[in-house]
């Protein structure tokens, strides 16, 4: 009865090696996607972008083909050049003012020059209490009665303070934050004799 309907031990072994092998082809198929995808993970947001202008420029790309005789290559070319340009350009000037601006900064630090901007009377109309109180740190740390805007040992700012007087005190907070506005950026410094 098994050797007439062609089912049997024979039968049974083949299916097993051809299941077998769907299924290693199958894991090879799955690997190399995952490896593919792996691949190509970095570049998906980009090429997403790259989809989304091709189609975004696809009217203006006809339109300028139209114009020069339905060139598309030198449409194309015109598109690139033109968006490159308005790359390039301001990012150039940008990183020229840029580094104008840090020769100046790295000048002023080596001639002993350097000085905080005073404050703009609008930032003391900023909203809530923000504005005032970093208007007040801003003017606090340009201070001509405070020599490094230095605290006394009562707090007096009305004279001027000698070595004795500094000699123990913390350096104003707002001096060494900058931007921060003194809102406890760095711990005070003792000076020390």
């Amino acid at each position: 009865m098994n050797a007439s309907d062609g089912s049997g031990p024979a039968t049974d072994s083949n299916v097993q090696a051809a299941l077998l092998e769907t299924l290693i082809r199958a894991a090879l198929i799955f690997a190399l996607a995952f490896l593919c995808y792996s691949v190509f993970a970095p570049f998906v947001t980009l090429m997403l972008w790259a989809l989304i202008l091709a189609v975004a420029m696809y009217p203006m790309h006809q339109a300028i083909a139209r114009r020069i005789g339905g060139r598309q290559g030198l449409a194309a070319t015109l598109i690139v050049v033109i968006g490159a340009l308005l790359i390039v350009l301001p990012t150039s000037v940008l990183l020229l003012e840029l580094g104008g601006s840090i020769h100046e900064l790295v000048d002023n630090v080596k001639n002993n020059t350097l000085q905080l901007p005073a404050p703009r009377p609008d930032v003391a109309e900023w909203p809530v209490v923000v504005g005032a109180r970093l208007f007040r740190h801003r003017q606090h740390a340009l201070g001509d009665d405070v020599p490094l805007n230095l605290v006394g040992a009562a707090g007096d700012r009305s004279r001027r303070h000698t070595d004795e007087d500094l000699r123990d005190q913390p350096v104003h907070r707002s001096v060494l934050a900058g931007s921060c506005g003194g809102y406890a950026c760095l711990p005070p410094l003792h000076l020390r004799p």
